[in-house]
């Protein structure tokens, strides 16, 4: 969720504007001052050690967010938790009263019912696949050990009815009462009280709404089925849309994140460019996001409404008629590709994207001052030019005034709040002994960690095959990138729809573009593409013979067991997380085909859902992969 420092008081969005070119200023300079410092510094600068100079290791972590819910039996109605501390005070006591180190470290998140856990120490190795499943079941099983009676762990995306109208969907046992508290989000459905006591995220909710002049506005397509019939009234609006208007819609679903070291400052942006333009296509095969405030909706991702959640866009800046028209929000899709490799072509960055032009002179000034050269370099000058369009949202009062040669905080507010499907993360601290990454944003949550480790596996596989190849190119232009955003979040799209991806991949020329299905894009169509499948097992497989001896076979290792996964899912075999939840609500016997998701098919879709995570209830749909 970005900077998670707790410096005092924040200050209102008005009151942050007096400010607001300095910290945008002060913020170029800080990472100027980081380019200066690291810009040579290479991986092998910062790992422990080498075994192979050809392949070396990677450093890399993951994010794994969920909720923690309570489910009544009495009320039958599954209600969230939004007052996680004792979670966090439980994982402080274990590290003090154990000799071991606890494995994973416990991050708040915007919900208060909300965590995120991170791996203690980064994963490093050329093979260790097993670590990661092994890493995830043990964070589940410490958090399982932490729970009070009666409240689990969910791993979907989304808490189905939360923002239900018609009952307390939120257990609160500091304040049974009746009051609905909304003063920091105006909102019809969400109490304040849910969002995570952290300054930073009532603060972020507040100022997106005072700088949008309005409350957040989303609208997802309901799923029209048989007997759906939305009657139109202030918390409906429209009859073909389910209307949410907070931020904890949004910033209130979960996802799983990894974070790789890059070999340079070079290679992090082919990370940034390749790996943003397989994003999409992540985002389709984990979809796990069909149910938003108790209604089913016609799309399987909570893209679109984590998008419109943070929309900070005024109106003006909303209307494409107009001469400030920005076309996205704040998180969304990558705009632009920015690798200095020469097979990044110029007319692969299609899409026109206002840029803030004053902080381009302004960072191409300060670069020439310091002698860095940055000033030539207008792929990155652009990207800095791309995240400053927007404004800082969260400014401590007694972080105004700041030492640009020892602080990163004005460049980190900006860059930790464009929350975009890749991130291009610098070392994190002037005196840090890490170096640059690069962050990989679309997966969904999935109900089993074997489930969550394969998409981690996945991504890590196609980090390894840029540090191995030079020659692998994915590049098609970045308009195309975006439709293949639109088709993952449709329903089933993860066999239903096509995504335009690149064939000659081993060309730097022109692109062969051709529209295939993720099973054919995974595992070949004759006569267009042989499939990464089988690009990815060449190389792993030549890289571990070469490193473990001739003998090595990737023939039932975790590599294989990986692919076989994404060979049933892409496949259709294994359906979707958000097909089966459709799946589970068509079946049961309340549901009365009208799209709504009654207190009773929530509970027993949650409970269904906690206990195949935690292994008590067996599904045919997820089998152990590991």
């Amino acid at each position: 969720m970005g900077y998670l420092g707790n410096d005092g008081n924040t200050l209102t969005f008005e009151e942050s504007l007096k400010y607001k070119d300095q910290i945008k200023k002060d913020g170029i300079i800080q990472f100027l001052n980081l380019y200066k410092k690291f810009r040579n510094i290479t991986y092998k600068e910062t790992i422990k050690s080498i075994v192979n100079e050809k392949y070396l290791p990677i450093h890399w972590g993951d994010e794994v967010e969920a909720h923690i819910v309570l489910l009544d039996k009495e009320s039958k109605i599954p209600k969230i938790v939004p007052d996680t501390h004792y979670l966090f005070q439980r994982v402080q006591q274990d590290q003090q009263e154990d000799s071991e180190e606890v494995a994973f470290k416990l991050v708040p998140e915007y919900g208060g019912w909300m965590i995120e856990t991170t791996p203690s120490n980064p994963y490093y190795s050329i093979n260790n696949l097993c670590a990661v499943p092994s890493s995830l079941r043990e964070r589940s099983l410490k958090i399982n050990s932490y729970l009070n009676p009666g409240q689990k762990v969910l791993y979907t995306s989304t808490f189905p009815i939360l923002g239900q109208i018609d009952q307390k969907y939120y257990y609160m046992p500091q304040a049974q009462t009746n009051e609905h508290v909304n003063e920091v989000t105006q909102s019809l459905f969400i109490d304040d009280r849910i969002i995570s006591d952290h300054p930073r995220f009532p603060t972020l909710s507040r100022n997106i709404r005072t700088r949008r002049q309005e409350k957040v506005n989303i609208r997802v397509p309901i799923f029209k089925d048989k007997r759906t019939n939305v009657q139109v009234s202030q918390y409906n609006p429209d009859p073909n849309f389910i209307y949410m208007d907070a931020m904890a819609f949004g910033m209130g679903s979960t996802c799983i994140q990894t974070t790789f070291s890059a070999k340079n400052f070079s290679h992090a942006r082919r990370l940034y460019d390749q790996l943003a333009i397989v994003s999409p296509l992540f985002l389709a095969m984990t979809a796990s996001s069909p149910i938003f405030r108790g209604k089913l909706a016609a799309v399987d991702t909570r893209w679109d409404i984590i998008a419109a959640s943070v929309d900070c866009r005024s109106r003006e800046e909303r209307d494409p008629q107009s001469s400030k028209y920005i076309p996205k929000s704040r998180y969304d899709s990558i705009s632009y590709f920015i690798s200095d490799e020469k097979r990044n072509l110029p007319q692969y960055n299609d899409l026109k994207f206002p840029l803030n032009e004053e902080i381009m002179n302004f960072a191409r000034q300060k670069s020439k001052e310091m002698g860095l050269g940055l000033e030539n370099d207008e792929n990155y000058i652009r990207h800095l030019g791309f995240l400053y369009i927007r404004d800082p949202l969260v400014l401590f009062e007694k972080k105004i005034n700041v030492d640009n040669e020892k602080e990163t905080l004005h460049f980190e507010n900006i860059q930790s709040t464009n929350w975009n499907s890749v991130r291009l993360k610098p070392p994190p601290s002037m005196d840090s002994n890490i170096g640059w990454r690069t962050e990989f944003r679309t997966m969904e949550c999935q109900i089993t960690n074997d489930e969550n480790a394969a998409f981690m596996l996945l991504s890590h596989i196609f980090v390894r095959l840029f540090y191995q190849s030079d020659s692998l190119n994915f590049y098609i232009p970045i308009t195309k990138v975006d439709i293949n955003f639109q088709r993952a979040k449709q329903m089933d799209a993860i066999t239903t729809q096509k995504f335009f991806f690149r064939t000659n991949i081993h060309d730097d020329g022109e692109p062969i573009i051709e529209e295939l299905t993720l099973h054919e894009i995974f595992f070949g169509k004759s006569n267009v593409f042989d499939g990464l499948y089988k690009y990815a097992s060449q190389i792993w497989e030549s890289m571990l013979k070469e490193v473990f001896g001739q003998n090595y076979s990737i023939k039932d290792t975790e590599f294989e067991k990986v692919w076989n996964f994404i060979r049933e899912r892409t496949s259709g075999e294994k359906v979707t997380v958000a097909r089966w939840i459709r799946n589970f609500v068509n079946n049961h016997p309340e549901y009365q085909q009208d799209s709504e998701i009654t207190n009773s098919i929530a509970f027993d879709l949650i409970e269904a859902i906690t206990s195949i995570s935690d292994g008590t209830l067996q599904d045919a749909n997820f089998t152990t992969i590991f």
